[in-house]
C-alpha cells in the first residue's frame, strides 16, 4: 500500500513546521526519515497518521485522497502508528495489550498472536508479565507487537530507538526489515539513528526547518556519506 504526501503544509494552530513537503513511500516499502531534533519529523508523522490536519496539499493512502481523514479511519484503511514514547499502560500484560491491539483491528478476523511471537519471541516469554515492569526495548517490541495484531498494510514509527540499548536498537531494526520482507508491507520510521535508518530503508529523506533537503537511495546515500555530511553541516 503506498502513501503519499504531496505539497504538504501542517502545523500546530498558527505555527507553521512542514512547508510544500513531498514525500512517497512506495508499496512494500521502508522510507526513511532523518533530521535533527525540532525539524519537522514528528509533524510528518502525525500528518501521515491523520493526527495533524494539513493548511495546503494532499495525503494519499493506496491512491485515495485521506488528507481530511482523521487517524481512525486512516486505521481502518490499514495504516498503524507507533508513537514515541510507545504508548504502552504500565498495568497491562503483555497478553493483554496484544489482545487489545487485535480489537482494535476493525480489518480482518484472523488472529495474528502467534505471527507476532514469532517477529519478537521475548514477548512470549513475558505474556503474564506487567507492561511497565519491561526493558525500554522490550516495551517497543511490545508496541510494535500491538500495532501488528491490528493487521496493517502500512507502519508508521517515531523514533523507535529512543531511549533503547544499541543491541536491542539493532534486534529491532532486523524484526522491522523481515516484517517489511515478509509481509510486503509499507514502513514509514522516523529515526535520528542513522545506522537503523540505513539498515532498513530503501530510501531516505532528510527533513531541515520542514522542508525536504536531501532525499534518495538510502544504500547509496549512506555510500556517499551525504546524509551525516548535511546534519553536520546544518549543526
Amino acid at each position: 500500500m503506498k502513501l503519499e504526501l504531496d505539497h504538504v503544509s501542517a502545523g500546530y494552530g498558527d505555527i507553521g513546521v512542514l512547508r510544500d513537503v513531498s514525500v512517497s513511500a512506495e508499496s512494500g516499502s521502508v522510507l526513511g526519515i532523518a533530521g535533527r531534533n525540532g525539524m519537522g519529523k514528528s509533524t510528518l508523522i502525525r500528518t501521515m497518521a491523520g493526527l495533524i490536519t494539513p493548511s495546503a496539499g494532499t495525503v494519499i493512502l493506496d491512491g485515495v485522497d485521506v488528507t481530511r481523514e482523521p487517524s481512525h479511519a486512516r486505521a481502518r484503511r490499514g495504516l498503524t502508528t507507533i508513537v514515541q514514547g510507545r504508548g504502552i499502560f504500565a498495568n497491562l500484560s503483555v497478553r493483554e495489550h496484544l489482545t487489545m491491539g487485535r480489537v482494535a483491528g476493525q480489518r480482518g478476523k484472523r488472529d495474528r498472536l502467534a505471527e507476532v511471537l514469532s517477529y519478537f519471541p521475548r514477548l512470549e516469554e513475558r505474556l503474564r508479565q506487567r507492561a511497565g515492569t519491561l526493558s525500554g526495548g522490550e516495551q517497543q517490541m511490545l508496541a510494535i507487537g500491538t500495532g501488528l495484531m491490528t493487521d496493517p498494510n502500512v507502519m508508521l514509527l517515531d523514533e523507535p530507538s529512543d531511549g533503547i540499548m544499541p543491541t536491542l536498537v539493532e534486534q529491532i531494526g532486523v524484526q522491522l526489515r523481515e516484517i517489511n520482507r515478509r509481509e510486503s508491507m509499507t514502513i514509514v520510521v522516523v529515526e535520528q539513528n542513522l545506522p537503523m535508518i540505513f539498515a532498513m530503508a530503501d530510501r531516505c529523506v532528510v527533513l531541515e526547518n520542514g522542508t525536504v533537503v536531501l532525499e534518495g537511495d538510502a544504500e547509496q546515500l549512506a555510500a556517499e556519506g551525504s546524509v551525516h555530511k548535511h546534519l553536520a553541516l546544518a549543526e
